[in-house]
């Protein structure tokens, strides 16, 4: 998780990193990193229904992928 974490604040200039492990839903280990900037929508509380979802799609969500893949991997 200290990877990922520092590949994600790395990409996204995150202020801070949350991180949380949930297993309600499903038996395998389920765990979300979460960059967070002072200026997103549910600052300083949660993120979980603090404003609409944006899906990322097509190009874009392939060059954000592979970004994150090469800084975590390498």
């Amino acid at each position: 998780m200290e990877v990922t974490s520092e590949a994600l604040r790395s990409y996204t200039s995150a202020d801070k990193i949350n991180v949380a492990a949930l297993g309600n839903m499903v038996p395998q280990l389920h765990i979300h990193v979460i960059g967070r900037r002072k200026d997103d929508a549910g600052w300083p509380g949660p993120v979980w229904s603090a404003g609409p979802a944006t899906a990322l799609k097509g190009a874009e969500l392939q060059e954000r992928a592979s970004a994150l893949k090469t800084l975590v991997f390498t």
